[in-house]
């Protein structure tokens, strides 16, 4: 989500309409500068962030992940591999076997 935000006058809390998970990155862009804020859980269960006063600005909110999250992804992924690579490796090893079988009872 990317939205504009002008004129704030006074620091301001803008709820969100996100339900609050850890990962969220809000960045504030004013001229060309980006700043990370800090995203905090409202009491409605929203993002939560507090933007500075300003003239004009652009807000992204972004969803990253936490670093387990992404850890376990990356291990899921890895397993799934090792998987298919142990049917596919034991598929191979029951033809040579079979194929091995046949050779000796041909003679």
């Amino acid at each position: 989500m990317i939205f504009d935000v002008k004129y704030v006058l006074e620091e301001s809390e803008i709820e969100i309409p996100y339900i609050y998970y850890i990962g969220y990155n809000v960045t504030l862009e004013v001229n060309g500068e980006k700043t990370k804020l800090e995203t905090y859980e409202t009491e409605k269960g929203f993002v939560g962030v507090k933007v500075p006063i300003l003239e004009n600005g652009k807000i992204e909110v972004k969803y990253k992940g936490t670093i387990i999250m992404n850890l376990s992804s990356f291990v899921s992924i890895i397993g799934v591999c090792v998987l298919i690579g142990m049917y596919f490796y034991r598929t191979d090893l029951k033809d040579k076997s079979e194929n091995k079988t046949n050779v000796l009872n041909k003679k």
